[in-house]
């Protein structure tokens, strides 16, 4: 349908102009309109996607190759020239506003943009499709009668099975297309207005007439009978293949032969045979195909039989006493033959039956049945005509009691279970029953309760068991020389957790993840909720990875491990499931071994399993924090990094100097480190033009997101100073009372300096004979000049020298 946009009430509200649910006749037949599957199938035959291309919906089923066998368009006000105030250009329609001339032409350009479309399908090229075009109204005139009185309409037939160049005088009503289609599929008429219309046949071309001699069929259950079909030619010759479908499908059908040819105004014809085991009323529905046309006609198959049936069919006689079943013979489908009856018994039952012979298909017989023998029975009656063979069954039971238990649903470990014990009399037992059982190993259970039953009635048994297994309990029943044993199997389930890696490795700042495994135990089925939480066996034991002379500060509360579950609960049915656990090594937590114990828990049991976790990490150490250094001047220090517990991996090293002035570099500045410790020199170069002050080194080593820093203070001091600090570097284990005299004389060689520089040579040359400490005379001549100063602070010993 054109411009149907709501489906409410099938289309027949909620639809604004330019569609017209009027015109929509199928949706005002109430098992339609209150139908949604039904009101489900009709479509919007231009939806904004079709674009330029008119009602593609229509045309994409054609394309299709599965298209329905029936499709009726119903074109919008704006496209069947009725028109409509809302079809204008600006609304995007074709301007189709008052009916007249122009409508017209815009209903030609409708019809010229979607007709060829239609024929060219893929379904009017391949099938025998035919298109029926017709207006719903003329304008109260007849062409064929040049008469007012009659209101005729322009309509036309298309397609490849349609006669080219035709046209009739025949006067046809819009009856008659509800009879065409009706005579194309012979359907039923609906109402006596299509029974009486004339069909549109002559339109269509050659076609053939189906009958069937005779037109039903009667046969016994597994014979075979045949019908003949005949094929006559309408309005030509072809080829045409039969088939057969029967409904039920039981009975077989073939046809010989399968294809004929029809000549001109001739008849062909086929047998069609069928047979069936089964003794009920067939309907067979036989198709006759030619490339353009298709016939059907029906064939009503009745299968016939006859039924035998006791009453009753069970027999409950005492011991030495007879017993009687009334047998009947029953006619299927009219059956009219005889039946012989024969009666037999198992061992130890005796059997008659009179009369032996039932004529016309129905009738009775009476079977007796006797034993001097309690037991059960088993009599039979086998009735017999022709090919015809059928039997029954009666049971004949002498007085005796059975005892059934049972099975108990599986429970949990430590759960109690419980069965039932029925005791059933047969042929009107009425004795006293006593229970006893038999508890195997592993299996603890209450006392039967009751412990005697008369003569019918239910006792109860539970049990429970702390190991998982199928406990069979053997229950007797016992009344004089009657003893009856039935077994209750109790099953008792639970679950079990692993972990697939029970030891795990991993370095600070990272994650890691190992698989736990749950798994039933004796077809378990439940929902198992997962935990973990840390228990530690030798938490931090490592040191803390980082450099050396780390000052002491405040720290918060330890770092803990953190753990997840994906997912956080595994459903069991039977089998097993899996969960991944991630855990997260904050940065900061101590290496170390630590225990994570990962939890199960369903409600009732808890299982756990413990998984080993091993957290490394690394150190960086400098030899010192503090150095001084004049401008011009470079130096090197070894720095050593260190692998903590287990620790392996590749390790970025890097330098920054604050404030810059200074440079340093790392060589080499990657290090791959396993069990041993390695190095890496730093190299610190400090230009002449550096400015004097303290400047911090800060050394980073890092591998992902776990790093660790050093810092060495560098002072940049020039001159003497330097001299002086580096005597004390160079001569660190001169007493510091030579420290203190060196400091005098230095003073002293100022001060004399300034007063005579002739007098100069001989004192320094006896400050080289006062001072002969051998580590001493190296330095006397480089002292010389220099103005007092303070000693540095010696980091390691914390004490001041001046």
């Amino acid at each position: 349908m054109e411009n149907r946009q709501s489906s409410s009430q099938c289309g027949t509200s909620g639809n604004p102009a330019p569609y017209e649910n009027s015109h929509n006749g199928f949706v005002w037949f109430q098992d339609i309109f209150n139908n949604s599957t039904r009101c489900s199938k009709i479509v919007l035959a231009n939806p904004t996607s079709c674009g330029s291309v008119t009602d593609c919906t229509l045309l994409n089923d054609l394309a299709s190759g599965s298209a329905p066998n029936f499709m009726w368009l119903i074109p919008n006000d704006c496209n069947n020239m009725h028109a409509d105030p809302v079809c204008t250009l600006s609304n995007g329609y074709n301007g189709c506003t008052v009916a007249g001339f122009d409508c017209i032409r815009d209903g030609d350009s409708y019809l010229r943009s979607l007709v060829p479309n239609i024929l060219n399908s893929t379904t009017f090229k391949t099938t025998r499709s035919a298109l029926f075009i017709v207006f719903d109204e003329g304008k109260k005139y007849c062409p064929l009668t040049q008469s007012e009185k009659e209101d005729c309409i322009y309509a036309v037939w298309a397609g490849r099975g349609v006669r080219n160049n035709f046209h009739t005088g025949t006067l046809y009503t819009q009856y008659s297309l509800t009879k065409t289609i009706e005579t194309n599929w012979n359907l039923a008429p609906l109402t006596v207005n299509d029974t009486n219309a004339t069909p549109m046949s002559e339109f269509f071309k050659s076609d053939f007439n189906l009958a069937a001699n005779p037109a039903s069929l009667t046969v016994l259950k597994g014979a075979t009978s045949n019908s003949t079909l005949s094929l006559s030619s309408v309005n030509g010759t072809g080829t045409v293949t039969l088939s057969a479908n029967s409904i039920p499908s039981s009975l077989s059908t073939t046809i010989n032969p399968t294809t004929v040819t029809v000549p001109i105004g001739g008849t062909a014809t086929s047998i069609l045979s069928v047979t069936s085991n089964i003794a009920t009323n067939y309907t067979i529905t036989v198709t006759a195909t030619s490339p353009l046309l298709s016939r059907n006609l029906t064939i009503s198959v009745i299968v016939q039989d006859f039924q035998i049936t006791p009453n009753p069919t069970i027999l409950k006689p005492n011991r030495g006493t007879s017993a009687t079943s009334t047998v009947t013979i029953s006619p299927v489908n009219h059956f009219t033959g005889t039946a012989t009856l024969i009666a037999t018994g198992t061992t130890g039952l005796n059997t008659s039956i009179t009369p032996s012979t039932i004529n016309l298909g129905s009738g009775t017989a009476t079977l007796t049945v006797v034993s001097t023998l309690a037991g059960n029975y088993t009599g039979a009656v086998t009735a017999t005509s022709g090919t015809l063979t059928h039997q029954i069954m009666i049971n004949v039971q002498v007085i005796d009691f059975t005892v059934g238990a049972s099975q108990p649903f599986p429970v949990k470990v430590g759960a109690t279970a419980s069965s039932n014990v029925t005791i059933t009399p047969l042929n009107h037992f009425t004795g006293t029953v006593s229970l006893s059982d038999s508890v195997p190993t592993g299996l603890s259970c209450a006392p039967i309760t009751p412990s005697m039953i008369l003569p019918t009635g239910t006792a109860t048994i539970a049990c429970t068991s702390a190991k998982t297994g199928n406990y069979p309990l053997t229950i007797t029943a016992t009344n004089g020389t009657l003893s009856h044993q039935t077994t209750a199997t109790f099953r008792f389930q639970d679950y079990a957790i692993s972990a697939n890696n029970g030891q795990i490795t991993s370095p600070v700042g990272t994650n890691t993840t190992t698989t736990i495994t749950v798994a039933s135990i004796n077809s378990y089925s439940g929902n198992v909720t997962l935990a973990a939480f840390q228990t530690c066996t030798n938490c931090g034991s490592s040191s803390q990875g980082g450099g050396v002379r780390e000052p002491l500060r405040l720290v918060g509360p330890a770092p803990q491990l953190s753990f997840s579950f994906n997912p956080s609960a595994v459903v069991l049915d039977g089998s097993s499931g899996q969960a991944d656990l991630t855990v997260t090594i904050p940065l900061g937590l101590p290496s170390g071994s630590y225990m994570i114990n990962v939890t199960a828990f369903d409600g009732t049991n808890a299982h756990s399993v413990l998984i080993s976790l091993t957290v490394t990490d690394f150190s960086i150490t400098t030899p010192t924090s503090l150095l001084t250094i004049s401008p011009g001047q470079n130096t090197t220090q070894t720095i050593t990094l260190n692998s903590i517990n287990g620790f392996q991996g590749n390790i970025t090293l890097s330098t920054t100097v604050s404030p810059t002035g200074p440079s340093a570099n790392m060589n080499p500045s990657l290090i791959s480190i396993g069990t041993n410790a390695k190095t890496s020199t730093l190299t610190i170069i400090v230009p002449s033009n550096t400015q004097l002050g303290n400047y911090t080194i800060t050394i980073q080593a890092s591998t992902g997101t776990l790093f660790h820093a050093v810092t060495i203070t560098i002072t940049i001091r020039s001159g003497s100073t330097d001299i002086f600090v580096k005597a004390f570097s160079e001569y660190p284990a001169l007493p510091l009372g030579v420290y203190l005299m060196i400091s005098l004389i230095l003073t002293l060689a100022v001060y004399h300096k300034s007063r005579d520089k002739l007098a100069r040579p001989k004192q320094q040359e006896r400050m080289s004979r006062q001072y002969s400490h051998p580590d001493l005379k190296p330095l006397h001549h480089r002292l010389l000049g220099i103005a007092p100063m303070l000693v540095p602070i010696d980091p390691a010993q914390s004490t001041t020298r001046q």
